[in-house]
């Protein structure tokens, strides 16, 4: 009897998977960035050839061309990542996932070929939406403007107090138009160009900077022309009084309580620039001194 031995050649084929660019983005406009710089965290690191998965401070985004979009392109092999965005290089500057888009209170991605991811706007599940031209005008007709310029700072250009300086447009009035992504907007103006010059903005028109004082604040939804405010002011700057309209002011102080300085007492205020030599008072009884000046009726001044 023959035996019939039969031959079966198994063949092993391995699944061969592809590793692609996969760019991530994310739209940092109206946040002031991190000076630790934007970075993403993900089950993607060790495979996009980083030290550790989840790692907040190794996988850096940048901003080459300044337009407030962060991306990071690595070459991965396809599959399914979960991520998210940092403000910074540590947990505790991560940004919140909403529920509506969040996997285990992560972003998820599935990989499939060569992908540019949409630049989702930083703690949203939303593309930003396009900024729109809005004008912002200062009334600096009682200030002394700087030689510096006029400047505006806000959330619409990282609080830098040099980027957007703003264009005399006659009548102590000074103006720019800056494109703002719509939504909550916290801004204030400068009488220069640090904050050291920053006006004080009323808590009556105003939010919390978080430093004590506060920042004007507007919802934008559509390109505007703000209404002009007063430096300083919630309100426009009153109307200049009529030409010739004056009154005669006595300042007095009473100076018992005090040592007077060799170079006797002076009054400074809006009135004279906030010269510190440009008004002597006189001794007039006892110790109180004084000096008589013609304002202009109908205006606020601040002296001391």
């Amino acid at each position: 009897m023959k035996k019939l031995f039969l031959f079966f050649s198994f063949m092993y084929v391995s699944a061969v998977v592809l590793a692609v660019n996969v760019t991530f983005q994310v739209n940092m406009n109206g946040l002031t960035v991190s000076a630790n710089g934007v970075h993403i965290a993900g089950d993607f690191q060790t495979a996009a050839g980083y030290s550790f998965n989840w790692d907040p401070s190794s996988a850096a985004l940048s901003d080459a061309n300044g337009d407030g979009i962060y991306d990071l392109t690595v070459n991965i092999p396809t599959g399914t990542y979960s991520y998210k965005f940092v403000n910074g290089n540590a947990w505790g500057s991560d940004e919140g996932v909403p529920g509506a888009c969040a996997v285990s209170g992560n972003r998820q991605v599935v990989i499939t070929t060569a992908t540019v991811l949409d630049p989702v706007c930083y703690a949203t599940c939303n593309v930003c939406p396009a900024p729109v031209n809005v004008r912002f005008t200062v009334d600096m007709s009682q200030q002394t403007v700087s030689a510096n310029g006029v400047f505006i700072a806000g959330s619409f250009n990282s609080w830098s107090s040099t980027a957007n300086q703003l264009t005399a447009a006659g009548g102590g009035l000074y103006e720019a138009v800056i494109a703002v992504t719509p939504g909550s907007t916290d801004y204030k103006f400068l009488n220069g160009n640090t904050f050291t010059d920053q006006e004080s903005v009323p808590a009556a028109c105003g939010v919390s900077d978080g430093f004590g004082g506060y920042n004007r604040n507007v919802t934008i939804t559509l390109a505007d022309t703000l209404d002009t405010v007063c430096f300083s002011s919630c309100s426009a700057c009153p109307a200049p009084p009529a030409p010739g309209v004056t009154k005669q002011i006595t300042f007095v102080v009473d100076m018992a309580q005090q040592t007077v300085g060799a170079n006797g007492v002076h009054i400074a205020g809006a009135f004279n620039n906030w010269s510190a030599t440009a008004t002597p008072m006189t001794n007039t009884t006892a110790s109180l001194y004084e000096v008589t000046l013609t304002l202009d009726s109908n205006t606020t001044y601040a002296y001391k």
